[in-house]
C-alpha cells in the first residue's frame, strides 16, 4: 500500500477499532477516544468517523483526508444515500457533517498502515463509556506519528 502524507493544509481524523482515535497533519493536532461499548467493528468505525468530523469541524478544520479500515464503511459514506438500519443515524450524521467541510477526501486503508489510529483506540478500550480528548499528545504518539507520516509498514499483531 502506498500512503502520501496530507500537506500542512489538509488534516486528517482516524478511527478504527471499539473506540476511535486523533487528528493530525504530520504533527498532533487533538485526539480523541471513544468507547462505545460492546458494539461491531462496523459500527465502531463509523462512530469514530462522526466523533472525527465534529472534532475537525469545531477546530475549523476545511481540508480533510480521512482514512478508516472498514472498506464496506468508506463505500457506504461515498453513497450518500439516507441510509435505513442499524447505523442510519452514523451514516447521516456523517453525510451532514461532510458538508461543513471544503474538501473531504475519504480513504480506505489497511490498520498496518495506520499505527496511530490503532495506539489512539488501545487508549480507550480501559476507558469508561464515552469520548475522552487529547488536546496534547499521549505518550509515545509522535514517534508512531513520524512512521505513518512516512507510510512505514507493521505486520499484524
Amino acid at each position: 500500500m502506498n500512503y502520501s502524507s496530507p500537506s500542512s493544509s489538509w488534516s486528517e481524523p482516524h478511527g478504527g477499532g471499539t473506540t476511535a482515535g486523533g487528528l493530525h497533519n504530520g504533527r498532533w493536532l487533538h485526539g480523541f477516544s471513544v468507547n462505545v461499548g460492546i458494539t461491531s467493528s462496523f459500527i465502531a468505525e463509523l462512530w469514530g468517523c462522526r466523533e472525527g468530523l465534529k472534532l475537525a469541524h469545531s477546530l475549523g478544520i476545511s481540508h480533510l483526508m480521512l482514512e478508516m479500515d472498514s472498506l464496506l464503511a468508506v463505500q457506504l459514506i461515498h453513497c450518500r444515500q439516507l441510509s435505513v438500519g442499524p447505523a442510519s443515524i452514523l451514516l447521516n450524521d456523517i453525510h451532514l457533517l461532510l458538508d461543513h467541510f471544503h474538501s473531504c477526501a475519504i480513504l480506505h486503508t489497511l490498520g498496518e498502515g495506520n499505527k496511530a489510529a490503532n495506539y489512539m483506540a488501545s487508549i480507550g478500550h480501559g476507558s469508561p463509556l464515552g469520548i475522552r480528548y487529547f488536546p496534547t499528545p499521549p505518550a509515545s504518539i509522535n514517534l508512531i506519528l513520524l512512521g505513518d507520516s512516512a507510510g512505514t509498514m507493521f505486520l499484524r499483531d
